[in-house]
């Protein structure tokens, strides 16, 4: 996983939560979904689509086993800033390694 994927990443997640409102209620009709579960994101949709701004910060690692057994982490952060109606900045952090 590259920079590229994780900044892929945190917009995928962003836009689940900006537009996850519209399948709440298809998930309320499944009978495997526990009612509160759905009641808490309900609440979570409502309370995001009513701020103006937030921000976030992930922190994200990526494992690489060679088949020698090397395995080496790659450490990843990535902040972000949403201001409504039509801005978004992000910063990512330069990705760390751990051999071992």
């Amino acid at each position: 996983m590259d920079i590229k994927s994780v900044k892929k990443s945190v917009m995928l997640a962003l836009l689940f939560i900006m537009v996850s409102t519209f399948s709440v209620a298809s998930l309320a009709q499944s009978a495997a979904v526990d009612p509160a579960a759905v009641y808490m994101l309900q609440k979570m949709t409502a309370y995001m689509s009513g701020l103006e701004k937030f921000s976030l910060h992930t922190e994200n690692t990526l494992e690489e086993v060679f088949d020698s057994g090397q395995r080496i982490d790659f450490d990843i952060s990535a902040n972000m800033v949403v201001k409504r109606p039509n801005c978004v900045t992000s910063a990512h952090m330069v990705p760390t390694s751990h051999f071992t």
